[in-house]
């Protein structure tokens, strides 16, 4: 199936997750949705390093796995600071929503399968 697909899968999984701990009702459906929000975005970050080391050439791979490290920390800052501002729970809920369905667009929209992977499906599964 190619990582594109389970890219869309795993980010799949955490906007759903993110939609349900926006929903919640009970600490039960709040633990339900924190605990898909990992499963979808641990294989994400996964796969995002796998495409680098399949697409990117030479010293370009170690500047875009620095840029992505670099990225994810900057996420956490922005996390720090969102919790500082005294948020409720729910309101930090639609401000990770927002990210996670900007990220599920994007990945949607312009990631492409790798090379390795089309060539080993051929011309007939292109």
């Amino acid at each position: 199936y190619g990582r594109k697909l389970a890219m869309r899968v795993a980010w799949g999984i955490g906007t759903v997750a993110v939609m349900i701990t926006c929903v919640a009702d009970s600490p039960n459906m709040i633990g339900l949705g924190l605990f898909l929000i990992g499963f979808g975005t641990n294989p994400a970050i996964t796969l995002c390093f796998s495409f680098i080391n399949e697409i990117c050439l030479g010293k370009s791979r170690a500047r875009y796995g620095v840029g992505v490290q670099v990225m994810w920390a900057f996420g956490e800052t922005t996390i720090a600071l969102i919790f500082a501002a005294n948020l409720t729970w729910l309101e930090i809920a639609y401000i990770m929503l927002i990210t996670f369905i900007i990220e599920f667009v994007l990945v949607f929209l312009y990631v492409e399968e790798t090379p390795m992977f089309m060539l080993k499906k051929g011309p007939e599964g292109a």
